[in-house]
């Protein structure tokens, strides 16, 4: 394990952390933040980058007239669910929280659907 610890005067952006034979790239786009969560989750990176953009077009301020808010369009009770799953998310409109809070939820339905026919067009469905 290593520790980096780094200071500076204004706020420093990270964008990647190379170290002898290892890289290691900093998701930055919406895109690539997804494709980084689908790695992490074990989900079809595809699949979720279209979730995303058929909900809100990459629109990370998007609202719908029902109140659904952020990239994957997280509605009230979906951000109270994915709280008692463990993750509390506090702005659905800020980019990181929507999508891990939309990726605990995923995996969360996935799991539901376990077992059964069409799982995945279940949990998309939900």
């Amino acid at each position: 394990m290593h520790y980096i610890e780094m200071a500076a005067d204004r706020t420093p952006t990270l964008r990647s952390i190379y170290f002898s034979s290892l890289t290691f790239k900093i998701p930055t786009t919406i895109q690539e933040k997804i494709e980084y969560r689908a790695n992490q989750y074990g989900l079809n990176p595809k699949i979720m980058t279209r979730l995303a953009k058929r909900e809100s077009q990459f629109d990370p301020k998007a609202t719908s007239p029902a109140g659904a808010k952020g990239i994957y369009q997280l509605t009230e009770i979906s951000i109270k669910q994915i709280k008692e799953l463990g993750f509390e998310i506090t702005n659905p409109y800020d980019i990181d929280q929507n999508i891990r809070g939309a990726f605990i939820y995923f995996e969360w339905l996935y799991k539901r659907y376990e077992g059964e026919k069409n799982q995945v067009r279940k949990t998309l469905a939900a």
